[in-house]
């Protein structure tokens, strides 16, 4: 009889060590989200000015303020938060970009936001972009993500929405 006791505790402490034991969550970046492009329509490099891209994520507005000189010191400015409080991660960068028209010049911007149990991406998105005051491009999108709920190898360590990406002809 000892030893059916002691064989029901043994097989008690291994599930009890199986249950309680260590996540194998995988530390990889999730790059999902939106990623928006504006490409120039003739694959011209941009037309230089000083450019200023509004951008309203679910409410959360940035503004982004870019330089383009036509010289390699094109750049853009980190985003600046003008309400909100939602941990948005939002960058824009200028120069060339890569379409389904192939390489280009333009301006490419990532949204996503981190929370408790994951990465996900902005589902109502409104953009204006500027160049030197006049507004060359609004834009606006509805967006829905695929889901990856075991993205870091379990669903309890996280989910990691799918990129998606939008891209608009960019006037000069």
């Amino acid at each position: 009889m000892a030893w059916v006791r002691h064989g029901l505790t043994a097989a008690a402490l291994a599930v009890l060590a199986t249950a309680a034991g260590c996540l194998a969550c995988n530390d990889i970046g999730c790059s999902g989200g939106l990623t928006w492009t504006a490409a120039t329509e003739d694959q011209m490099p941009l037309r230089p000015g000083e450019y200023q891209l509004e951008i309203d994520l679910e409410g959360d507005r940035f503004t982004i303020a870019c330089t383009v000189t036509g010289a390699d010191d094109d750049r853009c400015e980190e985003a600046m938060r003008v309400s909100g409080a939602r941990d948005f991660f939002v960058s824009a960068s200028v120069g060339s970009v890569s379409t389904w028209a192939g390489p280009g010049f333009g301006m490419t911007l990532l949204a996503s936001e981190n929370v408790e149990q994951g990465v996900r991406g902005p589902t109502d998105v409104a953009l204006t972009l500027r160049r030197d005051g006049a507004v060359v491009l609004e834009e606006s999108y509805a967006v829905e993500y695929e889901r990856d709920e075991d993205f870091f190898g379990d669903e309890r360590c996280g989910f990691c929405d799918s990129e998606e990406s939008r891209t608009v002809g960019l006037p000069q």
